[in-house]
Order: structure tokens, then sequence, then C-alpha cells
């Protein structure tokens, strides 16, 4: 049950900075 939930905080974190670096990306091709 704990590793279960603890995977599931390291997939949505991981998912987080995954959008981050892609938005990050987005904003540098239209500032450029």
């Amino acid at each position: 049950d704990g590793w279960s939930s603890n995977k599931n905080v390291v997939f949505s974190g991981t998912s987080l900075w995954i959008g981050l670096v892609f938005l990050v990306g987005i904003l540098n091709s239209l500032i450029s």
C-alpha cells in the first residue's frame, strides 16, 4: 500500500517536470 502511493507521487512529479520542460521549450521557441 505504502509503495503504491509512493509510486503515484513519483509518477505525478515526473509528469509535472515533463510538462514544465515542455512549456519552457515552447516559450523559448516563441520568444526567439
